[in-house]
């Protein structure tokens, strides 16, 4: 009696324009929206049986909201030469329960990124550098009013029916990078960025490709480097919600 697959309906509008002045500013605006709502469970679950033993189900219920836009110059007579501007905004709804257990979440995001790139002396060796700046502020809240959840805090257990995971993060950063190209032959990209995270302090982040042409259908690549991703655990984990099994977090930090 239970469906096989989720059921649902999805809304996705998108539109761009794109323009040119023909003096070497270039650019585009965009916007999308998304709706996505799913519902699975039992095949005869109804909102009436909502938060009941009645029938089991859950629905899940997205709604997000973006915009970006680009702006270039190129210098005239040197296509190697230009500087840009990147900006993008989001803001996305997330609600959602599974059984009993209720899980809903808010993110409004920006994200501006200007870079200049050149080359020096010659186009066998060009850089690319710039700053960033990313805002990213979470509302999250997680709800279970049958099976509490348990926290294992500081080598002590307590337990709780909500949970909020709010956070604000702000990320100004710098980077460098420079490509050496010789005759499509050699390449060698290396980079760096460092970043100031105001919860985890201060990122470096390098890295370094190299690809070697030996003939017209062998090349050689090897990379390198560092990378720092922060993770939200429930919306990577959404599928352990849909279950009776209890949550636990444990070693957490005051």
């Amino acid at each position: 009696g239970f469906l096989d697959f989720p059921v649902g309906t999805q809304l996705n509008a998108i539109n761009r324009c794109v323009f040119n002045s023909g003096t070497g500013w270039l650019g585009q605006f965009g916007v999308k929206i998304l709706r996505d709502e799913k519902r699975g469970g039992q095949e005869d679950f109804e909102e009436m049986d909502k938060f009941t033993t009645n029938r089991y189900g859950f629905e899940i219920t997205t709604n997000r909201l973006e915009l970006w836009g680009k702006l270039g110059y190129q210098f005239p007579g040197k296509p190697y030469k230009s500087v840009g501007l990147q900006l993008s905004t989001a803001k996305h709804r997330h609600d959602s329960y599974y059984g009993f257990t209720s899980h809903d979440a808010d993110e409004q995001s920006g994200y501006l990124n200007l870079i200049y790139q050149s080359i020096i002396s010659s186009t066998a060796h060009k850089f690319k550098t710039g700053f960033s700046y990313m805002y990213n502020a979470y509302d999250e809240r997680l709800l279970n009013a049958q099976l509490p959840i348990r926290i294992i805090r500081d080598g002590s257990e307590t337990t709780a029916n909500l949970m909020n995971f709010d956070r604000t993060e702000q990320v100004p950063g710098a980077l460098f990078e420079y490509t050496y190209d010789y005759l499509h032959k050699i390449s060698l990209i290396a980079g760096m960025r460092v970043d100031y995270h105001n919860l985890f302090g201060t990122i470096f982040t390098p890295r370094v490709h190299t690809r070697v042409n030996l003939s017209q259908t062998s090349t050689i690549r090897l990379s390198a480097g560092k990378g720092t991703r922060i993770a939200n655990l429930l919306m990577e984990n959404v599928g352990v919600l849909a279950s009776s099994r209890q949550v636990v977090f444990s070693e957490l930090q005051s």
